[in-house]
């Protein structure tokens, strides 16, 4: 199991960011959450097995 946590910066509130985020995760089987911060980044941890090709 692997875990990835990254603070996403440009625009990533109001285009969708996390439902996005969300619909590629259920795709993959990669569990975690998503969020807009107060100051305008977005943020998510993820947590899944790495398959081949890296994903």
């Amino acid at each position: 199991m692997e875990r990835l946590h990254a603070i996403i910066s440009g625009w990533v509130q109001g285009v969708g960011f996390r439902a996005n985020t969300q619909r590629t995760a259920t795709r993959l089987d990669i569990t975690g959450w998503v969020l807009n911060r107060a100051d305008g980044t977005g943020a998510f941890d993820q947590f899944g097995i790495r398959r081949a090709g890296g994903r």
